[in-house]
């Protein structure tokens, strides 16, 4: 389907973006931190799998359309910072910003899952990028265009969930360092809510598109 230099060319253009260090990377680190390694590890998983719609998208050519429209390309960039903006206040109004190891909610690994999956959907710039990258290491006489799109995504996400585990791993390492089990902080409370914030506020001031 692919020739070797095209796929070593695709690999390593797209490993160069993945360890430079980008809001997907931050938001898993601050959640490792936050949470600790199996809340970043699903985080990592949600982000991955959140950016399937964007590679359908391209796949089928919706990408090209909402890259073109000023106002649907917006408003799915002020829903992505909305819901980190949410996701901070939320996390602002709890009382235990640290919970002991084992005594966390039942479903606070499921909601790191969905809450990454949902953060990885509403990033219009996923959608650029595939959009802007992908195309390029299509070949239709190669087989189906389709195929070859959804192929490339599924490597770059094998890939984008390694160097985010490393990341993960490295992040709860550091928490397990520097935070005792069974201790509460509502300083870190504020600072986790704080970047939650912050990563919003930085994704709905950033490559606005408009005149």
């Amino acid at each position: 389907m692919f020739d070797t230099a095209s796929l070593l060319i695709f690999a390593g253009a797209n490993f160069l973006v993945l360890i430079t260090p980008g809001p997907a990377i931050l938001y898993t680190v601050f959640r490792s931190l936050d949470q600790g390694r199996k809340a970043g590890l699903l985080s990592v998983y949600g982000l991955a799998l959140g950016t399937l719609p964007h590679a359908l998208a391209v796949a089928f050519g919706v990408a090209g359309v909402l890259a073109s429209s000023i106002v649907a390309f917006n408003v799915l960039k002020y829903l992505g910072a909305a819901y980190l903006i949410y996701l901070g206040i939320s996390r602002l109004r709890q009382k235990n910003a640290v919970r002991a190891a084992g005594t966390g909610k039942p479903k606070a690994g499921k909601a790191a899952f969905i809450e990454s999956f949902m953060v990885g959907v509403l990033n219009p710039k996923a959608i650029l990028f595939f959009l802007a990258f992908l195309p390029q290491f299509i070949d239709p006489s190669r087989g189906n265009p389709v195929v070859q799109t959804l192929a490339l995504w599924l490597i770059s996400q094998v890939m984008a969930v390694i160097v985010g585990s490393a990341y993960a791993l490295a992040a709860s390492w550091l928490r397990g360092c520097f935070i005792k089990p069974g201790s509460t902080s509502r300083a870190g409370n504020y600072l986790a809510g704080g970047i939650y914030i912050g990563l919003g506020v930085v994704a709905a001031l950033s490559g606005s598109r408009g005149k």
